[in-house]
């Protein structure tokens, strides 16, 4: 009776290992943004170290920047600054979705800024807030949450949970070749570099020799050549003395 039981239970641990291996690899970490600048073209450039310059749309930085330009600046608890990739497709390889999300004290903010910015009362309870913390202290995936894309550990948040109000800027980008990438990553450099998280989905492994060797690059992917833009503006991003 013994050497049935063992062969399910082994069976059993077999299919369970095999299970685990296939499905889509998740892959979270940090990044550091050490330039950034709004070009005549309209689009918010941010250049990380190591890797290749971003673009997005620059309406939404435009929406944050009024934003840090009133009082609420002083209600601000907490921010982060998030990057999604899915490499499952290899024709998706340039393109990164790009957030930058902030938690408000509610006591400091009134109801006409709500309308104006459009604020979204979130309330967080102990449970979410013990779940993200621990993710984030272990560099684990994160759901997407609004409180989940704002929290930074650096912030000191209550783990408790509480209240907040939530501000969201968001919007697809790609990666693109820039000329004079060094001159210009000099000429934008961020008094402070920041610091964000970047969460990327890997296609299913293949224990082939080879694969998932160049995961941290982008290898294949379509990157787009623009001209030189032209430096406009800086961002008031908020840096880690901002906390202190």
């Amino acid at each position: 009776m013994r050497t049935p039981i063992l062969f399910t239970f082994s069976a059993l641990c077999l299919a369970l290992l095999s299970g685990c291996a296939t499905g889509p690899e998740e892959h979270t970490s940090s990044r550091e943004i050490s330039a950034a600048f709004v070009a005549d073209d309209g689009q918010l450039y941010l250049l990380p170290r190591f890797e290749e310059p971003m673009r997005f749309n620059a309406a939404p930085f435009r929406e944050y920047r009024a934003l840090m330009d009133s009082p609420l600046r002083e209600a601000v608890a907490c921010a982060q600054m998030y990057f999604h990739e899915d490499w499952r497709d290899p024709a998706n390889k340039a393109k990164v979705h790009g957030s930058y999300a902030l938690l408000l004290r509610p006591g400091q903010v009134t109801p006409q800024q709500v309308v104006q910015f459009k604020l979204e009362r979130i309330e967080v309870l102990p449970r979410e807030a013990k779940y993200v913390d621990e993710r984030a202290r272990y560099y684990l995936p994160q759901d997407r949450s609004r409180y989940a894309l704002a929290f930074d550990r650096a912030c000191n948040l209550s783990k408790k949970g509480g209240s907040y109000y939530s501000a969201l800027f968001e919007g697809d980008g790609e990666r693109v070749k820039l000329p004079d990438a060094a001159a210009l990553a000099e000429k934008a450099k961020l008094a402070q570099p920041i610091s964000a998280r970047a969460q990327r989905i890997l296609p299913e492994r293949e224990d082939k020799p080879g694969v998932g060797a160049a995961a941290g690059k982008v290898l294949g992917a379509a990157l787009v050549p623009v001209a030189v833009p032209v430096f406009v503006l800086s961002l008031p991003f908020l840096g880690p003395d901002h906390w202190k």
